[in-house]
């Protein structure tokens, strides 16, 4: 009897404490929130930025001579949205091509089979077709309207947009 009523105690005793304990931490987090309100939220919580220092670095793209040497050409398709029709064409790495059907150019500056971001730069981290990429500048009306990456396995979430015309990356040859 002794012994349950020591047992009791000490689970009150914990129960007491934990319950004291969680009141503790939200009187404290009362404590940061009223303190953040009382901040002057238009003031910035840093210095700006310079303006020497605005201009993002560009990711080094590494690209090895095995790939260099291995992949040939690319296919791409350019669909009209308006028409919901798409043409393939195939330019070679490293090559320039009007885009069939519009006004627009496109430029392939690199292209990789299994597109990874590591910590050396942008790599391929094999030969194979795993994630294939290519890097891309493409013109209209011999302005720069988008450069940048296309990706195969996300033709979803696409980084060139455009009102018109929709562009994927379909295959690289050998």
């Amino acid at each position: 009897m002794k012994k349950t009523a020591v047992i009791v105690l000490a689970l009150f005793i914990v129960i007491a404490g934990c319950k004291k304990s969680q009141e503790q931490k939200a009187v404290e987090n009362e404590d940061r929130l009223k303190n953040v309100l009382k901040q002057d939220l238009a003031k910035p919580l840093h210095e700006p930025m310079p303006a020497d220092k605005k201009d993002k670095k560009d990711v080094p793209v590494i690209v090895s001579p095995e790939v260099k040497a291995k992949w040939k050409n690319i296919t791409f398709t350019v669909t009209d949205k308006t028409k919901k029709s798409g043409n393939d064409f195939t330019i070679s790495t490293n090559g320039k091509s009007n885009i069939p059907g519009t006004n627009m150019e496109i430029e392939v500056k690199d292209f990789l089979p299994h597109f990874i971001m590591g910590e050396k730069g942008i790599i391929s981290e094999t030969n194979e077709l795993k994630n294939p990429a290519a890097r891309v500048v493409i013109t209209e009306k011999n302005k720069i309207i988008y450069t940048g990456w296309i990706f195969k396995k996300y033709p979803a979430v696409p980084l060139f947009t455009h009102d018109t015309f929709e562009i994927q990356l379909k295959n690289a040859g050998v």
